[in-house]
């Protein structure tokens, strides 16, 4: 485990655990997965953002060039994908150039022991779902479309969720709100740290602090399980939340989206 949360070795293990993500995608029939100039590539039967893209950033003498070979087999059968980088300034221009929607992220660590979990209020109900079929596809799919994914990526998510090699380190955080299921998370403990993702509250229960409750935990769970250190992506809404809850920001990622072929 990574005991702090400002190391060098904890910054770093936000793409770690950032990377840790790639076996769910190969579990998928057909997916090729593969290394190609420095950046990690993988392709599914999936025609959908996630389950289609790139990370890391070309590692060649022309870049341009590389990244024409690297998108190659996307464009040849127009599918959409990401891309996901440290938030190179030179990677932002060639990206757009071949239609890609830019969106900036930025890299947090916490010290869980830092961490102090907000009272529930008595019409909130916030539990951990990954048992409970209905519950989990409700807070995937909270999880997904609040981050711009469309609906059709339930189905899809949740089979890879099955098949992860190692399933007992996601867990799954739904909120309701008198009844209604509003808000979610997901915590994924790997590369000794405890990862955050797909945090996300449905409009018109925005501002009413359910985010922080689900965040909070999910955190709880990774305190709860020895982790020290927990990192996270946070787009631009999310960060003054994070850093109420003790988060620090040490750099950005660009993710980018592309929906179809160029």
């Amino acid at each position: 485990m990574i005991e702090d949360a400002r190391s060098t070795d904890a910054i770093e293990a936000v793409d770690a655990n950032l990377g840790g993500w790639l076996p769910l995608f190969e579990r998928f029939d057909g997916c090729r997965m593969e290394e190609i100039h420095g950046c990690t590539r993988w392709m599914s039967s999936t025609p959908l953002p996630m389950f289609n893209g790139v990370l890391g950033e070309p590692k060649a003498s022309d870049v341009s060039a590389a990244m024409d070979e690297i998108l190659e087999p996307f464009e040849a059968d127009g599918v959409p994908l990401i891309w996901v980088t440290r938030g190179q300034d030179l990677m932002n221009e060639p990206l757009a150039q071949r239609g890609f929607e830019i969106d900036r992220t930025l890299a947090m660590t916490m010290d869980l022991s830092d961490l102090v979990e907000p009272p529930v209020p008595d019409e909130v109900e916030v539990r951990r779902v990954d048992d409970d079929p209905a519950a989990l596809r409700m807070a995937v799919e909270i999880g997904l479309i609040t981050g711009g994914f469309p609906a059709e990526a339930t189905d899809p998510m949740l089979l890879g969720m099955e098949r992860f090699p190692d399933r007992d380190g996601l867990l799954t955080y739904l909120a309701w709100m008198e009844g209604v299921p509003v808000a979610a998370s997901l915590l994924f403990l790997g590369a000794g740290v405890a990862g955050i993702y797909n945090v996300g509250t449905l409009e018109g229960y925005r501002g009413r602090g359910l985010g922080t409750l689900v965040t909070t935990a999910a955190l709880a769970a990774g305190k709860a399980a020895g982790y020290r250190v927990a990192v996270l992506q946070s787009s631009e809404m999310g960060e003054s939340i994070y850093r109420r809850i003790g988060f620090e920001g040490w750099f950005d990622y660009t993710f980018a989206v592309r929906m179809g072929g160029a």
